[in-house]
């Protein structure tokens, strides 16, 4: 299922933003 496939992207997108709030670094994504 595609659904399936989304909620896996979504959660390494969410995954590296904690990453990054936790390492406290300048996230790209942060800036928009």
């Amino acid at each position: 299922m595609h659904t399936k496939h989304f909620l896996e992207i979504r959660e390494d997108m969410r995954r590296e933003l904690q990453k990054c709030l936790q390492d406290q670094v300048p996230c790209p994504e942060s800036s928009q």
